[in-house]
């Protein structure tokens, strides 16, 4: 039973999972009531998944509630702890769904680029020009700037993009 609610949908998850190796690392920017981290904790139970809040717009009781054995916590501003020891080493995969503004998802998306492990993907949530057009701007310019590219879309909405450097 999960604490909260995941704007994650069925197929957004299957992706994100299939993504993570078995006993992969997967960094999770944006928790708010780690619904999202405790089901792919679940889905994945030998990966270690790690998310990053600053808990700006909640409190962490229900990230608490959820909370696996194979999930940490990190507070904070993401950009603000990248130097965190459960940062420390590189992410197979790294879901960005924080401040969907531009330019925090920009900042974002730099900073995961830098923790990502060779290979690994990034993924882009609710990258929906109506709805969030600071996430679309920024994984536009993140790619234009750094070499990654949309090499996957889920859901008929295209509201999960998965970015990699090519």
């Amino acid at each position: 039973m999960l604490s909260g609610e995941s704007k994650v949908s069925a197929a957004q998850f299957d992706a994100l999972s299939r993504a993570t190796p078995a006993n992969g690392r997967f960094l999770e920017v944006g928790t708010w009531h780690g619904a999202t981290a405790a089901k792919i904790a679940d889905l994945c139970p030998d990966a270690l998944i790690v998310s990053v809040d600053d808990f700006s717009q909640c409190t962490p009781e229900n990230y608490q509630l959820n909370r696996r054995p194979n999930m940490r916590l990190v507070v904070g501003a993401f950009c603000g702890v990248v130097d965190h020891p459960d940062l420390a080493e590189p992410f197979d995969v790294i879901f960005v769904d924080a401040i969907h503004r531009y330019p925090h998802c920009l900042n974002d998306l730099r900073a995961a680029s830098k923790l990502l492990k060779p290979g690994g993907v990034i993924f882009a949530h609710d990258c929906d020009a109506r709805l969030y057009p600071g996430v679309v701007r920024s994984v536009d310019e993140f790619c234009a700037e750094s070499g990654f590219e949309i090499v996957s879309s889920v859901d008929r909405k295209s509201t999960l993009v998965g970015l990699k450097k090519q």
